[in-house]
């Protein structure tokens, strides 16, 4: 199993699916094409926000908790390359 992607959205803890391969996972098959169509033309710096984008509808479960340090200080983490 992929190591999921840990982020604060909206001042919870969410875990979204760590990887391309997650993403497309939960998505329809019209969902896919546009995100392939797409993706491919983001800028490298503008990636993770497209990929969280992306991810949210995605999500086959929704695992959230309050985060109490949600604040611009609040960190993402994602698993090593």
């Amino acid at each position: 199993m992929d190591a999921p992607l840990t982020t604060v959205i909206g001042g919870e803890l969410v875990e979204l699916p760590g990887t391309i391969a997650g993403i497309r996972a939960g998505m329809t098959s019209e969902q896919a094409a546009a995100f392939g169509r797409e993706i491919e033309h983001v800028p490298a710096a503008d990636l993770p926000v497209a990929l969280v984008h992306w991810a949210l509808p995605a999500r086959p479960t929704r695992r959230t908790r309050p985060c109490s340090a949600a604040s611009p200080a609040a960190k993402t983490s994602a698993p090593a390359p």
